[in-house]
């Protein structure tokens, strides 16, 4: 009979069962939770629940709690947009939430062993949901699924069966690297419109005619107050806040996550003045942070020479890599040769009159959404 334990911390699981479970998801990795444990500015109160028969870790779920005052959820502005604190005055803010999944980016949310039978991991989902369900609605807070992709098929059956809310979330943009070189991803670039493929040689001769280069960091540790400083000072320029982490993230990515952790650096001489921060497992990449010298960084066309054509360069020659680049700049990202797809968030409340009211506004936002997809806006 299978068991569900609760404990408080990453750090009392043993790292080889949790990463067997998590299999290639970067941000499911015992070391990328132990790194936003020890480092995320904010307390998370994070809660593992864990499903073990005999002996055996067979599923595994991880919650934190979401608060509107950190601007990595973004549950209520995704909903609501610019109307998130007229929302808040009428007693609808989503926020604070029990949130299940990923910190800053997307992934799987329920993990379960994959040698199981579909009807045994629907059966560990609905005893995870009991017990997440009844932790979150005893202490008065919604539970929510946020940025969940369509390929977590049996989780979305099992949210429908249970009643939740579910509305899109902004898409994810990302891209399948499937060229031998370089130049063919320029040439895919060429094919699908000429200026796409000047605009990429044109933002490649900037950096270079900057004297700027750009490198893999393999090795951090002389680097690491330079890295922090950037990603502060890059945040606070595009959020109006201090960045998310604590000072020491890069010490904690490079003893917790190793060679998981791809940093690029932006030299100007001896001098970093940019870097970008993907985390990677199992061939698929996921971009995470970004900083920026605010000066150097429109004459060398940073932006994209750090975030997109590094990792596209690194990938290029190994067959099916992919690379995650976010849910902003959607149409940006599109005339780099992105693709996107569609994600969701799931929301149940506590309160009946909550939950009729925020599915009523979930059909209407998801209503005008199908509308400006089939418009092309």
């Amino acid at each position: 009979m299978p068991t569900v334990q609760v404990v408080s911390s990453i750090r009392s699981l043993d790292p080889v069962a949790w990463d067997e479970l998590a299999g290639d998801e970067v941000l499911a990795t015992h070391g990328w939770l132990r790194t936003v444990e020890e480092t995320y500015a904010a307390d998370l109160e994070p809660r593992y629940y864990l499903v073990h028969r005999e002996g055996r870790l067979l599923a595994a779920a991880g919650c934190n709690l979401a608060v509107a005052t950190d601007r990595d959820f973004t549950l209520d502005t995704t909903v609501y947009g610019r109307f998130a604190n007229v929302a808040a005055g009428l007693g609808l803010a989503l926020l604070p939430a029990m949130l299940c999944g990923p910190i800053s980016s997307c992934g799987t949310h329920l993990l379960v062993a994959s040698d199981l039978r579909p009807r045994e991991k629907a059966a560990l989902f609905e005893m995870l949901l009991e017990r997440l369900e009844s932790a979150a609605f005893g202490r008065g807070l919604p539970l929510a699924f946020d940025r969940v992709f369509a390929e977590e098929s049996d989780l979305i059956s099992v949210l429908r069966r249970r009643r939740y809310n579910q509305t899109r979330h902004s898409p994810m943009c990302y891209l399948d690297v499937s060229w031998p070189t370089f130049d063919g991803y320029l040439g895919h670039l060429r094919g699908m419109s000429r200026n796409m493929a000047r605009n990429a040689r044109r933002d490649l001769k900037k950096m270079s005619r900057a004297g700027v280069s750009v490198e893999r960091i393999r090795d951090t540790s002389r680097l690491e107050k330079e890295l922090y400083d950037l990603a502060e000072a890059h945040w606070y320029r595009h959020n109006g806040a201090s960045f998310p982490f604590k000072s020491d993230f890069f010490a904690s990515l490079r003893e917790n996550l190793g060679e998981n952790a791809v940093v690029y650096g932006a030299f100007d001489g001896s001098s970093l003045i940019g870097f970008s921060l993907l985390l990677e497992k199992g061939g698929v990449a996921v971009g995470m942070y970004v900083g920026l010298h605010s000066v150097r960084a429109r004459e060398a066309a940073l932006y994209f020479n750090l975030c997109y054509y590094a990792p596209i360069q690194a990938a290029v020659g190994e067959a099916g890599r992919r690379i995650y680049f976010g849910r902003g700049l959607r149409e940006t990202k599109i005339r780099k040769g992105c693709e996107s797809k569609d994600l969701y968030l799931f929301l149940k409340s506590p309160s009946t009159l909550k939950h009729i009211a925020f599915g009523v506004l979930f059909f209407l936002r998801s209503a005008r959404k199908r509308y400006e997809t089939r418009a092309g806006t």
